[in-house]
């Protein structure tokens, strides 16, 4: 495939091949590759750029994901601060009910890990849904970032608007703060989930005016039950994937980790997302046979993923290739797109993507004999 638009057609049905490749990764992994000191955010310039040189390179049409809060949405103070080698940015967050912090902290050519999040009690959630609320005020100053990123990528990647799931918003609250959250406010967190939404959707709808096509959520299923997420996220979910569809767009669902208590709650069927990213494999998931888990899913779901990420950096490019051709070969022509199960692992050959697009390439000559 030579440009975006020949990926959205694949995704749509509109093209004949039955396979195509675009690994996951992201600026984590293009910050060690090119030996960048920080990591940069998803809409600057320089980090696209990487992205989009990864791809041409290897040859295949990269995915990646834009966070639209880094567009000056969130109305937070940054102050950054040094520890020896370490970068902390430092996130103020003035409500009402008082200053909230966020930590961000970097590395030397490693990725950010969160080392303090903003809200964790029951007593945080006035300020939240203050915050939600202020960002609602502030949406449109999203636009300008966003439209950048559009006339930047001009059909050489497919960018994706990542909204984020009803329940999360801005990585404010750690996953498991959540959990607790809920159990202990379920009302309260009821109302904020509608609240995050309306947020969401907003975004969404400016998004699809700048030029987004495809737009991206996840459910963190390895941590939250099915019965959490059918009651916080799923309605919230489907009128998103309704929203992006009444605005021409893709719906996209990345999941890590387990999947099958989903499927089998008939989650995805339920939610019928365009792309359905992930299938982890064990250790880290629980897809051991990828053709029989997809068996059971509406044949309008578009698969990607499902070479296990140490494989493909541990592996000859021989051997990545063979492992993505059988795969391939036992997916009985249902449509795929092939690539590691989540984002590359720091130091995966680039010789090990191009056998990803090696093996496609192969499957899709045998598919139209």
């Amino acid at each position: 495939m030579q440009n975006a638009c020949d990926m959205l057609e694949f995704v749509r049905g509109a093209r004949g091949e039955k396979f195509a490749a675009s690994p996951v990764f992201t600026n984590v992994f293009t910050q060690q590759l090119h030996r960048r000191r920080w990591l940069g955010q998803s809409t600057d310039a320089e980090t696209i750029e990487d992205i989009i040189a990864v791809g041409r390179d290897c040859g295949f049409v990269p995915f990646f994901e834009v966070l639209w809060f880094e567009s000056s949405v969130i109305d937070y103070e940054v102050r950054e601060e040094f520890s020896g080698e370490q970068r902390n940015l430092i996130k103020t967050i003035r409500t009402p009910q008082g200053e909230h912090v966020l930590v961000d902290t970097f590395e030397p050519f490693q990725s950010r890990h969160v080392s303090q999040y903003a809200f964790a009690a029951p007593g945080d959630l006035d300020a939240y849904e203050y915050l939600v609320r202020r960002s609602l005020d502030r949406i449109e100053q999203c636009r300008p970032r966003l439209k950048a990123v559009i006339a930047q990528t001009a059909g050489r990647a497919v960018p994706y608007f990542t909204a984020g799931s009803p329940h999360r918003c801005f990585s404010l609250i750690s996953s498991q703060d959540l959990i607790f959250l809920y159990m202990d406010e379920p009302s309260r967190m009821d109302r904020i989930c509608a609240l995050n939404e309306t947020l969401h959707s907003a975004a969404v709808r400016i998004a699809a005016e700048c030029g987004f096509k495809v737009f991206f959520s996840g459910t963190e299923g390895t941590l939250y039950s099915p019965a959490l997420l059918r009651r916080y996220a799923l309605p919230h979910m489907q009128a998103r994937r309704r929203l992006v569809r009444e605005l021409g767009a893709l719906y996209y669902l990345h999941e890590c980790g387990r999947m099958r208590s989903l499927k089998d709650d008939g989650f995805y069927t339920e939610l019928r997302p365009d792309i359905l990213e992930g299938f982890q494999p064990p250790p880290s998931g629980d897809v051991t046979d990828l053709a029989a888990f997809v068996a059971e899913l509406p044949d309008s779901i578009v698969t990607k993923g499902n070479i296990d990420l140490n494989f493909l950096l541990d592996h000859t490019a021989g051997e990545v290739r063979d492992a993505g051709l059988a795969l391939l070969q036992a997916m009985a022509g249902r449509r795929h797109i092939l690539g590691g199960s989540c984002s590359a692992l720091p130091g995966t050959p680039l010789a090990n993507f191009r056998a990803l697009v090696e093996a496609v390439a192969i499957a899709n000559r045998k598919a139209a004999q």
